[in-house]
């Protein structure tokens, strides 16, 4: 390797690994900034009191093609309390995609749940209508799909089965 290569190299590497960790850091400090904007925690934590509460689950949201490939693997918190179902990315996730572009993280009140449904794979599907009645539609991969299932259903969220009884009615 020629001197001025082995100069170039010598000093080129650092600046480009300090500008790069100065990159990362911006990036956490707004996506930090955002969160306590949209009085989102930090570091989510499980509910103590939720009726199915889990760590470490995986899902996409089927609204396009881009969000059901861009699905997230055992990073999601999800639970369910009596007043609202939740869905939320653990921490560095949640600072990184603070502007949630895969439509996953919701905190979707039990009224607007329209659908549950546990899938033939283990997933569970859940829909439901947002603050401005646009629809959506969750995939989620639990430990315990069908406590998930059975926590939502407990608070009148209809699935395929009461719908088919009330067609049949």
């Amino acid at each position: 390797m020629s001197t001025s290569l082995t100069d170039f190299v010598s000093w080129a590497f650092p600046v480009i690994f300090i500008c790069s960790l100065a990159l990362v850091g911006f990036r956490m400090r707004e996506g930090i900034k955002a969160l306590k904007a949209q009085g989102r925690a930090i570091r989510p934590k499980l509910p103590s009191d939720a009726l199915f509460a889990e760590s470490g689950a995986s899902g996409s949201s089927q609204r396009n093609l881009m969000t059901k490939l861009g699905g997230a693997s055992r990073v999601l918190h999800v639970w369910v309390t009596s007043r609202e179902f939740v869905v939320e990315s653990i921490f560095p996730f949640n600072v990184w995609m603070y502007e949630n572009p895969y439509d996953l993280e919701h905190r979707v009140p039990v009224a607007s749940l329209t659908l549950v449904e546990e899938g033939p794979k283990g997933d569970v599907f859940v829909s439901f209508d947002d603050s401005e009645q646009r629809p959506h539609q969750l995939r989620l991969f639990v430990k315990q799909p069908g406590a998930l299932v059975a926590a939502l259903k407990s608070l009148g969220t209809p699935s395929n089965n009461t719908l088919e009884r009330t067609r049949e009615a």
